[in-house]
């Protein structure tokens, strides 16, 4: 029995001991750092933002259209027919394409009696004489006036000789002072002229009275009449 309890209390004890070491490691907390107090003060300071915006320069400025505009060659109408485009500026040079009448180019070069122009069509540059070119403004006065000279007189309508055969014989008829200037002609009385008639008889009046009396140089003479008439 006396061992018994030797051993129960020494037990008891070794628990005593390891139940200390852990209650001390439950209960007791880290020492706590205490941290300052001193408020932080920061290095950057806030500054007002400015809302004004400051202008920039344009990436295109109106002077360099104009620059452009006023190195724009001088446009010219050729006036002669079928203008030859040379290589260079002589009679002898190559012909490298025609130049319509009415055409415009583009100056870009002058010489003595010689032109370099650039055709409209196909962009070729050639030489043209400079008395076959001239400026737009010039050929476009001129215009006007050209084509009046261009319209050509009116003229009198042709008149078929038929015509101016019976013509010729109603104007004699009428100019005739009584009722019987031809045999078919119906006197007062309602009978026929016959050899009663002016054409009949001999001397005095000479009346037209059938086609076979109407000559060339009448109805020539009547043509030339009828013409300065419309004139």
């Amino acid at each position: 029995m006396a061992r018994r309890r030797g051993s129960g209390g020494a037990l008891l004890l070794g628990l005593a001991v390891l139940g200390g070491l852990f209650g001390l490691g439950k209960g007791s907390d880290p020492p706590k750092t205490s941290l300052p107090t001193t408020p932080v003060q920061t290095a950057y300071a806030l500054q007002p933002v400015s809302t004004q915006v400051t202008p920039t320069a344009p990436l295109y400025t109106r002077a360099s259209t104009a620059a452009t505009s006023s190195a724009e060659p001088t446009r010219l109408v050729v006036s002669g027919h079928d203008v030859s485009l040379r290589s260079g500026p002589g009679p002898k040079t190559k012909i490298l394409d025609r130049l319509r009448q009415g055409s415009e180019v583009l100056e870009l070069e002058r010489e003595t009696g010689w032109v370099k122009v650039r055709h409209p069509v196909t962009g070729t540059d050639g030489w043209v004489k400079a008395s076959l070119v001239r400026s737009k403004d010039s050929a476009a006065a001129e215009a006007p006036h050209k084509a009046r000279k261009e319209i050509p007189p009116p003229k009198a309508p042709m008149v078929a000789t038929s015509v101016i055969v019976a013509r010729l014989l109603a104007e004699s008829r009428a100019s005739y002072p009584g009722n019987c200037a031809c045999p078919d002609d119906v006197d007062k009385r309602g009978h026929r002229c016959g050899a009663r008639s002016a054409y009949s008889r001999p001397g005095g009046y000479a009346p037209l009275c059938y086609p076979r009396d109407v000559t060339a140089e009448m109805i020539a003479e009547y043509r030339k009449t009828q013409t300065a008439s419309v004139q």
